[in-house]
């Protein structure tokens, strides 16, 4: 099992409702920082490991850049 380490990169994304902002679409918030929640609007799992490793892949099939240039594209980062 992937260790979680939330770090200062994934806390930055908090809003000021106490949630986390998907780092994809920025539409939705998380209660949680990593905890895999599927965002509704562009279909990002919220894995936490993935915020502070951008490249890397997770419990995401492509990574969080990929994906952010995806939804981007498509509007969704299964395009």
């Amino acid at each position: 099992m992937m260790e979680l380490i939330i770090t200062m990169k994934t806390l930055k994304n908090q809003t000021q409702n106490n949630g986390f902002l998907c780092p994809v679409c920025k539409r939705h918030s998380f209660v949680h920082p990593a905890n895999f929640e599927e965002c509704p609007v562009c279909e990002w799992v919220n894995d936490g490991y993935q915020a502070d490793h951008p490249d890397a892949l997770g419990e995401n099939t492509i990574s969080l850049n990929e994906a952010i240039e995806t939804y981007k594209m498509c509007g969704t980062i299964n395009g």
